[in-house]
């Protein structure tokens, strides 16, 4: 207030759920030169609900430092958890919450394993803040009930990504609904295949099914189904692999997002 001349930026990580077009938020956008949106779900929500126009709201991936993840087989990391290298292991690298998906990644191991029954589940996350002490324990009593003690494990958050990642075979992404998820992008860095709930963002993520395999969310028949299409067929699951590592290194490199930023400030300077 008070001071001329200062083009505000703002990003936004997550969608917006509902109009906020009331005389409060109508001041707070007013001066904002422009939104850097998440995806097209956020570009799209932003564009729909905030009152700014349309173009003054744009699309900017998340900028990773992509040179720390490559692909390629670890069994290290494996190895480091008591999990051998002859398992198939399926990842989830979430936060524990029911909207995460967890249960129904749980619920289908059993389908899974009928047809491929050296496959076992990780997940790694600690639990959502109010959910601690309570819903580790409904996915350990959901394991127990299924007879799936052996085939499954849960660790909690771990800071090494790229090498969890890499000891992995599948990643999963059960979410009933995701902005746009970087553990997917970390993981298509990594060149993990991946099955992930078609919601928010994630399909475009994934280039709509053309680097992973998409599934309905809240189902765990179509996750098992997904699984399965993948272990099924590794040389296709290595050629979709292959596709999203070539995107996520082009779209996701920290250094090019840094540039195009860059752009919109000097912009702004000189406008």
């Amino acid at each position: 207030m008070g001071i001329k001349n200062v083009n505000l930026f703002f990003s936004l990580h997550m969608v917006v759920p509902g109009p906020k077009k009331d005389i409060y938020h109508r001041m707070e956008y007013r001066n904002i030169k422009k939104i850097f949106a998440l995806g097209e779900e956020g570009m799209n929500s932003a564009r729909k609900n905030l009152p700014i126009e349309p173009d003054r709201v744009m699309e900017l991936p998340y900028g990773l430092e992509t040179g720390r993840y490559r692909p390629g087989r670890s069994d290290a990391f494996r190895k480091s958890v008591g999990l051998g290298p002859e398992l198939i292991i399926l990842g989830i690298l979430s936060r524990l919450d029911p909207l995460k998906g967890q249960m129904e990644a749980v619920r289908a191991m059993p389908a899974i394993l009928k047809k491929y029954p050296n496959v076992h589940l990780l997940m790694a996350g600690d639990e959502t803040v109010h959910l601690r002490g309570i819903e580790k324990k409904r996915i350990e009593a959901e394991i127990k009930r299924l007879g799936l003690g052996e085939k499954v494990t849960i660790l909690p958050y771990q800071r090494d990504v790229p090498e969890l990642l890499r000891g992995i075979d599948v990643f999963l992404l059960p979410s009933h609904y995701e902005s746009y998820s970087i553990s997917v992008i970390e993981a298509k860095l990594c060149g993990v295949p991946v099955v992930a709930a078609e919601s928010g963002g994630v399909p475009q993520n994934l280039g709509y099914g053309e680097y992973g395999v998409l599934v309905k969310p809240k189902d765990p028949a179509s996750l098992a189904e997904g699984v399965i299409k993948t272990l099924d067929d590794t040389d296709a699951a290595k050629k979709r692999a292959e596709k999203a590592r070539a995107n996520a290194l082009e779209r996701y490199d920290k250094e090019r997002i840094v540039s195009i930023v860059e752009k919109e400030y000097e912009a702004a300077a000189h406008s």
